[in-house]
């Protein structure tokens, strides 16, 4: 489900930093004027596009504000005197960057209205009319807020507090509140679509929901079979997110072992492939030394059988140049010397073979031992290429097509509907664009169960006179035990407004397709003192009441709620287990929290 709720509120400056959380639920932010709870609701329009709520001079100059999404969180930041809003998403479907607080002329630039937008499912592109004359104007996260967030002047206005503060707009309001529950195309009511201009877009139409048709049943039968058996609903589709996450993790872990594994034998196969490189040097030496040895032996050998051909005694001779006799005497020191030389040269060389066989021994161990780590290596490679890589984008795609789950829960009546909505814009080719009557186009339900949801909300409230209601749809407004609400004072005006929103905001948790689930009232009940006949002990147990029942009976929105009160009995509404988040703000230094705003002190107000 997609939504809007706020995490928590940061402000922060030269001053220090102020931070405000917010519960799932019920927030009340209670405590006396002066305190800054009003700067809330103010700092959080500013993010949204607003007007700063002060100016720097008073210490604190940044705001950010983080959003569950529903679909992960965003983060909001902006300065004072900035036109731009910095945004961290962990939402795959908004981007994270610097966006314009207001919409430019080009349409590549994105602005946080439409981030707004996309977050609850509404394009940046839809328009609505503008006025019953079929005026398009484009549907804007300001138009929106309009309904979920009220301000202290806005909840005692006299008129209906659904549709904004001026009638002007009244009109796109109502078909803003009929895309949420319907999300009408509004084309056949635009002015400026012609007969000719009208085929054109059903034709395109009728085509585009061919292809959606196309696309949810390919999509739908993708997400069958990653279920198989198993039937798919909110329970299994976790089961089956965890399980693919655990299994992702493994294989990541995997992964991640096995590079490291590869590292290893590339750094051993480094050393390896050196160490087999200085062997190979020192055999080639050692050969070397050998050949030198081998040539010695030759030589020695040649000396010591010449010196034996000479005999042990001397003879007699001539010489062959002169031709005149000649004694030649043996040398037996020569012999000796040659013959011990020999056999020295001899052992050296044998030893030497020894040692070059040794080492060619070793060079061919460490070969093998560099073959076998390249095979080890190659193999780990292929894994990882063939296997894990391949298991793990599986993987990953299988969790991408697992968070469209909810598209197969939907598919048979996201189906029906495309179908009757391109019957329907078959049917009405031929028809000219028409008034634009927002009131007639809303669900026959609508103004009866709002009326029942006030009724029962003023009942669970407290409110002794509980009994009629009706929603008046030319006012657009409650009818309260047979009273106009403009028959009554501030107060009273305070605490029907206050009724209608909350019985609106069930209706559209109800029965609404698109819906940001998030509404925020600024002292909705200001100026509340109930007549003696109205009480049924005193203001508080209606104030309690209203409190109790959101807490109680809310169901996924998240509702904030700024009161003005001294009366700290206000917080006692979080006991018995009740789903509520109390901030007490007292004004008081030293006593608990004083206001929003760290180091603001200001005096009591007389209000």
């Amino acid at each position: 489900m997609k939504y809007i709720h706020l995490i928590y509120l940061k402000v922060f400056g030269e001053k220090g930093t102020s931070i405000i959380d917010f519960g799932t639920n019920l927030t009340v932010i209670a405590g006396p004027s002066n305190t800054g709870k009003s700067y809330i609701y103010k700092s959080i329009k500013f993010l949204f596009g607003g007007e700063a709520p002060f100016k720097k001079n008073v210490g604190y100059d940044t705001f950010e504000l983080l959003i569950d999404t529903g679909n992960g969180t965003i983060k909001l930041t902006r300065e004072i005197g900035s036109n731009k809003i910095h945004i961290e998403s962990s939402n795959l479907e908004i981007t994270s960057g610097d966006y314009f607080t207001a919409r430019k002329d080009s349409d590549l630039v994105v602005s946080v209205n439409d981030v707004l937008l996309a977050i609850i499912g509404i394009s940046k592109d839809i328009k609505i009319p503008k006025s019953k004359d079929g005026i398009m104007i484009a549907f804007t996260w300001n138009m929106l807020m309009q309904l979920f967030m009220y301000d202290e002047d806005h909840m005692d206005r006299e008129s209906s507090i659904l549709i904004g503060k001026s009638y002007a707009t009244a009109t796109s309001v109502i078909a803003a509140i009929d895309y949420l529950i319907s999300q009408r195309n509004f084309d056949e009511f635009s002015k400026e679509n012609t007969e000719r201009e009208q085929k054109k877009i059903v034709a395109a139409l009728a085509n585009f929901i061919d292809e959606k048709q196309t696309k949810f049943k390919t999509e739908s039968e993708k997400i069958k079979t990653l279920f198989g058996n198993n039937e798919i609903n909110d329970e299994t589709t976790q089961n089956l997110k965890e399980e693919l996450l655990t299994e992702f993790n493994l294989i990541s872990t995997k992964l991640s072992n096995s590079i490291s594994l590869i590292q290893e034998k590339s750094i051993k196969l480094s050393t390896l492939n050196e160490e087999e490189l200085k062997l190979g040097i020192e055999i080639e030496q050692f050969k070397e030394l050998a050949s030198q040895y081998q040539s010695d032996i030759a030589r020695l050998s040649l000396i010591y059988e010449s010196n034996k051909l000479v005999g042990t005694k001397a003879r007699k001779t001539h010489c062959e140049f002169c031709h005149s006799e000649i004694e030649i005497k043996p040398n037996e020191n020569l012999k000796e010397a040659t013959e011990a030389e020999l056999k020295n040269t001899s052992i050296n060389l044998n030893e030497l073979q020894k040692t070059i066989e040794t080492l060619e021994n070793n060079r061919s161990n460490l070969s093998k031992e560099i073959a076998k780590l390249e095979n080890e290596k190659k193999k780990i490679e292929n894994t990882i290429n063939s296997d894990l890589k391949p298991q793990q984008s599986e993987i990953s795609a299988k969790l991408n097509l697992l968070t469209n789950a909810s598209l197969y829960l939907k598919y048979k009546q996201i189906n029906k509907t495309l179908s009757e909505d391109k019957d329907t814009i078959i049917n009405n080719s031929s028809k000219a664009s028409s008034k634009f009557r927002p009131k007639e186009l809303l669900p026959d339900n609508f103004y009866t169960e709002i009326a029942n949801n006030f009724l029962k909300i003023a009942k669970s409230s407290n409110y002794a006179p509980s009994n009629t209601a009706s929603f008046d749809k030319k006012s657009f407004d409650i009818v309260f035990n047979n009273e106009e609400k403009k028959e009554n004072g501030k107060g009273y005006r305070a605490l029907f407004n206050s009724f209608l929103v909350f019985a609106f905001k069930d209706y559209l948790s109800k029965h609404a397709k698109l819906n940001p689930h998030f509404y925020f009232l600024d002292s909705p009940l200001k100026g509340l003192s109930l007549r003696d006949k109205d009480k049924a002990n005193d203001e508080n147990n209606v104030r309690l009441g209203l409190f109790s029942y959101l807490a109680k009976y809310n169901d996924g929105d998240q509702i904030i709620i700024i009161e003005n009160t001294d009366d700290h009995e206000l917080c006692d509404i979080a006991a018995d287990g009740e789903k509520i988040k109390v901030v007490k703000f007292t004004q008081e230094i030293g006593n608990g929290r004083y206001g929003f705003l760290d180091g603001i002190y200001r005096e009591k107000s007389n209000d």
